[in-house]
């Protein structure tokens, strides 16, 4: 079983309540102590237009290292905070970034698209930055609209292979994808996916399994994609082939991960290993093994992917690939800034992804003489 999840509306609403209330008590700090840039420069012995630059998102890459540190370690002791309202009215920004998603029936419920909220407005909030969160409405919206509601910029998660006729008609905006399809010329962040694949392979055949299954995820991601080949290759290396009838290529979901592993365990009862290309499809899954009367993991193993909290509160708790999506969205914001300052960022960051081991993964059932 696994615990209710919060949804995601609820998270938002939350993470905002606290963000206004942090907001609010730094205002209060900065209003009683009347703290301005020339006492910063003063206390760290800088420049006045130091102090400006290295306070600045877009404009403290221009700073050292150390005198950016030196001054920022001056303004917190002091309680400073930037006066945001009077820096967009000189910059002409709005200090607003748009976080757009595809459309998706599991947007509301989803605990990914939950954290990838909550990260981007932690990450943007850091640099005095709001967001703006946009789930499409069909496959045929376009983002022009945008360069009329008061962003300077977009990041744009989870897209597919659509995600072209998406940028067709895209805005002058800077633009960066997260966990996307991959353009030419728009910079992009993206997990390690396909070594995602490869932890999960070697970790189940480290147990000595042999016959193995993968719910697959849906065939037009390039995330699924690209784990689904981090394992098959990496089985391959080891002389294991994965026969098709034995790959379930399903939409993200815990219902669509309990009919997948429905499907797939009629097909191929034999099977003593599942690879499932999210934690949602490995929780269906679970919930499909027991009832069939399949214990996890004396009878199937399962490993999931994402690491989400819910992962840890299953019975038993799963064994997954972590993600790091605060550390992913933050990247996505930086290389935003990194844009507006007018910089030429790295056209994609590779982030690292790792293993969490729990009681998911055991050794198959010897097999009866």
């Amino acid at each position: 079983m696994c615990l209710p999840q919060i949804g995601l509306l609820s998270l938002i609403w939350l993470a905002t309540i606290s963000l206004m209330a942090t907001s609010s008590s730094q205002r209060g700090r900065r209003a009683a102590g009347s703290v301005t840039m020339r006492d910063i420069a003063r206390a760290a012995r800088v420049s006045l237009i130091t102090v400006s630059r290295a306070l600045n998102p877009a404009t403290a890459h221009r700073v050292k290292a150390s005198t950016r540190a030196r001054i920022e370690r001056e303004a917190l002791a002091r309680g400073y905070r930037v006066n945001q309202y009077a820096r967009a009215l000189r910059s002409g920004r709005a200090r607003s970034l748009a976080l757009l998603f595809p459309p998706s029936p599991h947007f509301a419920a989803s605990e990914y698209y939950a954290q990838v909220v909550f990260s981007t407005v932690n990450a943007a909030y850091d640099v005095a930055y709001d967001v703006k969160v946009h789930v499409m409405r069909s496959k045929e919206t376009t983002i022009n609209d945008f360069d009329d509601m008061g962003v300077d910029g977009i990041i744009l998660a989870g897209f597919s292979d659509g995600i072209r006729q998406v940028l067709a008609q895209a805005p002058t905006l800077p633009v960066v994808l997260l966990n996307s399809a991959h353009v030419p010329g728009r910079p992009a962040v993206d997990a390690d996916n396909v070594h995602g694949g490869q932890l999960a392979a070697e970790h189940l055949l480290a147990f000595a399994h042999e016959r193995f299954g993968v719910l697959a995820g849906p065939a037009y991601s390039p995330n699924a994609r690209d784990r689904l080949r981090g394992f098959t290759e990496t089985l391959a290396r080891y002389g294991v082939s994965l026969p098709q009838e034995q790959v379930e290529t399903c939409d993200f979901g815990v219902e669509e991960g309990r009919r997948a592993a429905q499907s797939l365990l009629k097909r191929a009862p034999h099977i003593t290993a599942l690879f499932c290309a999210s934690d949602e499809l490995a929780i269906g899954a679970l919930q499909t093994a027991r009832s069939l009367g399949l214990q996890c993991p004396a009878d199937i193993s399962i490993v999931g992917f994402d690491n989400i909290s819910a992962s840890a509160l299953t019975l038993p708790p799963l064994t997954t690939i972590e993600q790091p999506i605060a550390e992913m969205c933050a990247r996505c914001v930086t290389v935003l800034l990194e844009l507006l300052g007018g910089g030429k960022p790295r056209q994609r960051h590779l982030m690292p992804v790792r293993l969490v081991t729990r009681a998911s993964v055991a050794p198959p059932r010897p097999a009866s003489s």
